[in-house]
């Protein structure tokens, strides 16, 4: 028996987004279900539940078959494209063949009539790819998730200009959400200015499908993010555990960063664990090892030498496997003898949890240091002397 009602297509049905579009859709009543993908089996090993549910229709065959795409997006209130792929290859096309293909069959229902309402396409992108959205990612983070998968987010940048393109006629949303998750429904917001990932596919669903029946159009040609509003979604369990600590340590090292542009002492050795060391190179100086405590003590008489202190950094190189980074930087202040310029060269390792930094070796521009040093020393030492007699 046929059934009526509201229809949605979902093309990469088979997908973690795919999957929760559709199980998020049937908890609706009179709610048809288009699900289209390349293996009808593969999609019902993952929800067998809708082999015999007479909401869901399913649409099997590749992405280029335009006749049958066509066939499955006719009549419907929404297009959801999720088609997404973990291959990062060069030549990547899968969303914007998906998305011109579609643009293609939209044109031709249009033809045929008229006055029909066109559907709604979201496009499932990522938080990475809008400034706004990945304003507090770590600059480091930011870059490794990007060269992490430059080809995919490539596509997908060409996928929506693509929809763009087109918006005289056709309505597109484009959903950013940031890290996603294979977790539990736990409640969900619709944001234009933040992300707050890690946040479970149902929810990222159920966000879609929000944006997708919004009658005020709210959403429309905006690039939109899934909030979570009880809670964060577990940090999704298959991801490597490089990964996670990549993030973790770029975290820690853009923290490192700007404590270090403060130039207070708290900020400075904010990530500092407690047992870490710090030492000047070349080691052919002899530099004494400093630990924290030692550092905590004198960082205040440099700060007091060296005023309106700025920091310039160049370069970072990080070495997740490695647990360690490597800094060039530029440093310039005032001092009681003229103006100061440093050049840094810096390496840091991070403790076992990637949260903390354990050592630190760093190489100054020696000409600099042979003229700054023996007076930053004889200002250091009667400094201290003044303070053990009360006088500072």
């Amino acid at each position: 028996m046929a059934v009526n009602g509201r229809s949605y297509a979902v093309l990469g049905a088979t997908g973690n987004c795919g999957t929760a579009l559709i199980e998020n859709l049937l908890n609706r009543p009179d709610t048809i279900v288009h699900a289209y993908c390349r293996s009808k089996a593969k999609l019902f090993s993952k929800l067998p539940e809708i082999r015999e549910n007479k909401h869901v229709r399913v649409f099997e065959g590749g992405i280029h078959d335009a006749d049958l795409l066509r066939s499955c997006v006719r009549d419907c209130q929404a297009v959801f494209l999720v088609v997404s792929t973990n291959d990062n290859l060069p030549d990547c096309r899968l969303g914007q063949d998906t998305a011109s293909i579609l643009v293609d069959v939209l044109r031709s229902l249009r033809a045929e009539e008229k006055n029909r309402k066109m559907p709604r396409v979201l496009l499932l992108s990522s938080a990475t790819l809008d400034e706004g959205f990945s304003r507090h990612q770590p600059a480091l983070l930011h870059h490794i998730l990007i060269r992490s998968a430059s080809h995919v987010y490539k596509d997908l940048v060409e996928a929506e200009k693509l929809l763009r393109a087109n918006e005289d006629w056709l309505t597109s949303i484009f959903i950013k959400p940031g890290a996603l998750s294979v977790d539990i429904q736990r409640g969900h917001a619709l944001s234009l200015t933040d992300e707050d990932g890690p946040l479970s596919y149902l929810d990222l669903a159920a966000g879609m499908i929000e944006a997708a029946d919004d009658e005020e159009g709210r959403y429309d040609l905006k690039n939109v993010s899934v909030v979570n509003i009880n809670g964060r979604a577990r940090f999704p369990p298959g991801t490597p555990l490089c990964v996670v600590m990549a993030r973790t340590q770029a975290a820690t090292l853009d923290k490192f960063i700007k404590g270090w542009a403060d130039w207070t002492i708290d900020s400075f050795i904010a990530t500092w664990s407690d047992d870490c060391t710090q030492q000047n190179l070349p080691f052919s100086s002899n530099s004494p090892i400093k630990d924290r405590a030692h550092v905590k003590r004198l960082f205040p008489v440099l700060i007091s030498i060296l005023t309106n202190f700025e920091l310039t950094v160049h370069n970072v190189v990080h070495d997740v496997a490695g647990s360690k980074a490597a800094i060039y930087a530029l440093t310039k202040a005032d001092s009681p003898w003229g103006p100061y310029r440093n050049e840094h060269a810096l390496f840091l390792w991070f403790d076992e949890t990637g949260t903390k930094v354990k050592k630190i070796e760093e190489l100054f521009d020696t000409v600099v240091m042979q003229e700054f040093l023996p007076k930053i020393h004889q200002y250091t030492e009667e400094h201290m002397k003044k303070v053990a007699n009360g006088q500072a």
